[in-house]
């Protein structure tokens, strides 16, 4: 019966009596998590989220319990739930933290309900919420996908909006959400994976500074063995930051190393540039000749003459 859980109802129709009960819970063999709830281990982890549900059948899983389930992680205790107003709310207990609320959306990860992903980010706050929206609005689509999700709210509470203040949403990688966090940290306004004149950036600082991070091992591969995509790569990104600077952008290139092992030299560059461009409005922007209008890859030999080889 390990991991199991039961009513006492459930333990009698097996023949258990009152006593059995109270004796195995004594001698370590059953565990009472809630009134009138057994498992058969330790209440802990996706045990006692049954126990719960057994318990509690209307809670809906919110906070750090979702956030847990959502991105696979050990579930750890207190179990945080969400209830109706009207639904019987549960004694005080250290294996359960509990908040009402009218109106509950829920979805369902692993077998269990659980709020949405913003609310369970609001829930459990700062550092896991913040964790949380990274992983769940990352890359290129995440700040369309997070704009579609907050524009199905009909409201943004504090508690999110504090998450989503630290939070270094639409980034590619765990270092580039080092970078602009801290960036936000220090109140810059910052955006991820930003679109200028039909080529993607990784980020664009209080609208004038355009970041790059680039991992070195991708980027020198050697063109072999049907590498070619990155000697497209190599020569968009060329291209790109050319035409950034031509139309008024600061294009600053860090590699993973820089952030990994030199982060506060990165941060402290990027500030000194801010602070010696202070205006928000771009200088000095060109108009684009017939070529620079057309995207590189569509009339770049460098690139093209791979095309028909794919």
């Amino acid at each position: 019966m390990s991991g199991d859980v039961f009513t006492r109802a459930q333990l009698k129709a097996k023949k258990w009596t009152p006593r059995e009960i109270q004796l195995a819970v004594a001698g370590g063999e059953l565990f009472r998590p809630f009134r009138g709830v057994y498992t058969t281990s330790q209440p802990e982890g996706t045990t006692l989220l049954r126990a719960v549900l057994v318990a509690f059948p209307r809670a809906v899983f919110t906070g750090a319990t979702a956030a847990q389930l959502y991105m696979g992680k050990k579930v750890t205790g207190p179990a945080e739930i969400v209830l109706p107003h009207e639904a019987t709310a549960p004694k005080d207990s250290p294996l359960l933290r509990m908040r009402r609320s009218r109106g509950i959306v829920r979805t369902e990860i692993a077998g269990f309900p659980v709020t949405t992903y913003l609310q369970a980010a609001a829930d459990a706050g700062l550092p896991l919420g913040r964790e949380l929206l990274e992983r769940k609005y990352q890359g290129k689509n995440g700040e369309a996908d997070l704009e579609r999700d907050l524009s199905e709210r009909a409201s943004i509470s504090t508690a999110l909006r504090l998450v989503l203040s630290e939070a270094a949403v639409g980034a590619d990688s765990e270092l580039e959400r080092t970078l602009f966090r801290v960036l936000r940290g220090k109140g810059f306004e910052v955006r991820q994976n930003v679109i200028i004149n039909g080529y993607r950036f990784d980020g664009l600082v209080n609208g004038r500074i355009v970041i790059e991070v680039d991992s070195y091992a991708y980027h020198h591969a050697e063109v072999a063995f049907g590498k070619n995509e990155t000697a497209e790569t190599f020569i968009r990104d060329r291209w790109k930051a050319n035409i950034a600077q031509r139309l008024g952008y600061i294009v600053l290139r860090y590699t993973d190393d820089d952030i990994e092992y030199h982060l506060s030299v990165v941060v402290a560059q990027i500030e000194d540039t801010v602070r010696s461009c202070p205006s928000r409005k771009r200088r000095g922007v060109n108009q684009l000749l017939g070529s620079e209008q057309q995207m590189v890859w569509t009339w770049h030999f460098g690139i093209t003459r791979f095309q028909d080889s794919r």
